[in-house]
């Protein structure tokens, strides 16, 4: 049976990976990442992330230390990747949003990030469905989403 790494699901993953999954996990689905970063969010004791880059497939996981190394985290810059039906990434900006209008995303919040990101970056982030969309010269490069995560 193929493995979908493909379809993006809002709160759930990416395809057969699942929010919520640890290490070992992901990796019995994907093999041995390409390159494995560790990042120290902040001088508290455990506030790291370990992110798993596939390069082939153009995906990246996080795992965060305080959520007990579980999955919280994926982004993707595959042309392959499928939102609500919808191929996304290579769509100009204005495009996208015309078809982020029928994907019940929420409120929608556009930031230029160009200072941090270089020339001409923008960041449209919808907080309700915990999905953020990069765009490099009005052209979508790459989605991020994480789990939504109950407050209790």
């Amino acid at each position: 049976m193929a493995k979908d790494i493909r379809t993006i699901k809002l709160d759930e993953g990416l395809g057969d990976v699942k929010f919520g999954a640890d290490r070992a996990s992901v990796k019995m689905i994907l093999g041995t990442p390409d390159e494995v970063d560790l990042q120290e969010n902040s001088e508290e004791e455990e506030d790291k992330t370990e992110t798993f880059h596939y390069d082939d497939l153009e995906i990246s996981l996080s795992f965060d230390e305080i959520d007990d190394w579980m999955l919280t985290s994926i982004a993707t810059s595959s042309t392959e990747a499928v939102l609500g039906g919808k191929h996304l990434i290579g769509l100009r900006k204005e495009d996208f949003l015309k078809e982020a209008e029928g994907m019940d995303l929420g409120d929608k919040h556009e930031e230029d990030v160009s200072e941090d990101m270089g020339e001409n970056s923008w960041l449209i982030s919808f907080e309700e469905s915990g999905i953020n969309f990069w765009f490099e010269d009005e052209v979508l490069s790459e989605i991020q989403w994480t789990k939504i995560w109950d407050e209790e």
